[in-house]
């Protein structure tokens, strides 16, 4: 799902896109590919975006404890409409609200970690904003108006 969500190749043909030809031959010249998945993840994959809804929402909850924080802001991002439910979709209940985004925010270093966690307690999430901002730059710099194509 990332790599179509990111938009390295088309969702239907399995053909690699301009940005995946792009990413493919920064990696070949010697790129380091996490850090050009963290850009393509940033921009094309719209975790800037999560991350700003994220910040706009969590300054309006309470940050006492990791669970409650978790269940408030599902429910901002529900009420607010960015994520629907599917009371018919299976679930399995085993992966917390937001679980898989943050571990990839953690491998690209978007993310801060507290004791082994990422809530703070009065804080909520903590972003590091400078490396976000360097990643979105290098990612227009270098995949330049390609966003607008994959968009």
């Amino acid at each position: 799902n990332n790599l179509s969500h990111c938009k390295l190749w088309e969702n239907d043909t399995w053909k690699v896109t301009e940005i995946g030809i792009k990413f493919i031959n920064r990696i070949d010249d010697g790129f380091d590919p996490i850090e050009e998945m963290a850009m393509i993840h940033l921009a094309v994959g719209r975790y800037a975006e999560l991350i700003g809804d994220i910040k706009e929402q969590q300054a309006k909850i309470e940050k006492i404890n990791s669970q409650k924080f978790l269940e408030e802001l599902k429910k901002s991002f529900i009420n607010k409409g960015y994520i629907g439910l599917n009371p018919e979709r299976a679930s399995s209940k085993s992966r917390q609200f937001l679980q898989s985004e943050t571990q990839i925010m953690k491998r690209f270093k978007l993310i801060e970690i507290n004791k082994g966690r990422f809530f703070f307690p009065g804080i909520g999430f903590k972003f590091n904003d400078s490396r976000i901002e360097k990643l979105l730059n290098s990612y227009y710099e270098i995949y330049g108006g390609k966003l607008q194509e994959a968009a």
